[in-house]
C-alpha cells in the first residue's frame, strides 16, 4: 500500500491490522523507512513509513504480549489498541486488567488511549 502509492491516492484510507502480536511494528517501520531512504525511486512512496503509520495504520495488539510496551514507546501510543478473543475459552479472560498491568510503566494517558480512545478513533465511534 505504501510502495504502490495507495495511501497517496487514498490519503483517508484507514487500515487496521488485526494481529495477535505487535512486535513486528518496530522492525517493519525500520525496514520500510530504510527502503524509502535508499530505494525511494523504485516506489510511489512520498512519505516515510512512520508518517503513513501515523496517518493510515492502526494495530490491534495482544494484551499479554511482552514486547507491546516497547512498540508503544518506539512507535507512539496513537495507533495501537487491544484485541481480545474473550469470551472464548482460548481468549484472554481479563484483557483490560492484563493490559493495564503490562503497560504500567507507560503514562496513564497512553494506557487510556490504547484501551479506549484509539479503537474509538479507528472505528469512528
Amino acid at each position: 500500500m505504501m510502495y504502490d502509492g495507495v495511501f497517496e491516492r487514498f490519503p483517508r484510507l484507514r487500515v487496521g491490522t488485526i494481529e495477535s502480536m505487535a512486535g513486528w511494528v518496530g522492525e517493519w517501520l525500520e525496514r520500510v523507512d530504510y527502503r524509502y531512504r535508499y530505494l525511494g525511486h523504485t516506489s510511489r512512496m512520498k512519505h516515510s513509513a512512520a508518517e503513513y503509520f501515523a496517518r493510515n495504520i492502526w494495530v490491534s495488539a495482544n494484551p499479554e504480549e511482552r514486547m507491546f510496551p516497547l512498540m508503544v514507546q518506539f512507535a507512539g501510543d496513537d495507533r495501537f489498541f487491544i484485541g481480545s478473543d474473550y469470551p472464548h475459552a482460548e481468549g484472554f479472560v481479563h484483557p483490560v486488567r492484563t493490559t493495564r498491568e503490562l503497560l504500567a510503566a507507560l503514562p496513564e494517558r497512553s494506557v487510556e488511549k490504547i484501551l479506549c480512545d484509539n479503537a474509538a478513533a479507528f472505528y469512528r465511534i
